[in-house]
């Protein structure tokens, strides 16, 4: 599935995302506010950014200017326009994994452009609890960011309840695929900036 279907699943358990829709023409553009950003939204494509695919836009002049530089280079994508969140907070990573000998497990970690770069993330075997939620974050090495580092306040129960929902959505839904990156962790809540998910209905493939 895409991002956009990816996100109406999360939201639709639940899960903070933010506002937006695919658009085909300018005139689908209407009701969403300024600054925005302008995505192409495919399965296919699993970093946007590396391809020149995400593009944040002010008015709508940039809009029109992007929606014609998107439709171009990815002719046969669908476009995703979203409002931009503006809060500051820091960033996490949250992940669900397959393995054929232990099974279905999720994952977290520090996120964003730096998921890569530091591999500060932490796993637990499905189905998990609220303690084991708040011990994958208390085992990584960059916990202080979750605790008001520098003066960044983080909603740690906002996040905590996003692990048990994600966990309980991957089994209920057979998910065991799934890349939430950047989750982007405020004072107020815990919001999923991109989403990937791979939906399989057979364990044993």
């Amino acid at each position: 599935m895409n991002e956009f279907e990816a996100k109406m699943l999360l939201k639709g358990c639940g899960i903070d995302v933010p506002e937006g829709k695919i658009i085909k023409s300018l005139e689908e553009a209407e009701g969403i506010d300024y600054p925005a950003v302008l995505k192409v939204c495919s399965a296919k494509i699993l970093h946007k950014s590396d391809v020149g695919g995400v593009l944040f836009v002010r008015n709508e002049e940039e809009l029109k200017k992007a929606f014609a530089e998107l439709s171009s280079k990815f002719p046969n994508e669908s476009l995703l326009l979203e409002e931009m969140i503006e809060e500051k907070g820091i960033e996490a990573i949250v992940g669900i994994g397959w393995d054929r000998d232990f099974g279905r497990f999720i994952m977290a970690g520090i996120g964003g452009v730096l998921a890569e770069l530091y591999g500060d993330v932490s796993f637990r075997l499905l189905p998990i609890n609220r303690k084991d939620a708040t011990d994958l974050v208390e085992s990584l090495k960059g916990k202080k960011l979750f605790h008001g580092f520098r003066g960044i306040k983080v909603a740690n129960e906002a996040f905590y309840d996003l692990l048990l929902n994600v966990a309980d959505i991957a089994e209920k839904k057979d998910i065991k695929d799934m890349d939430l990156n950047p989750v982007l962790l405020t004072e107020k809540r815990a919001i999923v900036l991109d989403a990937k998910i791979v939906e399989v209905k057979n364990e044993t493939d």
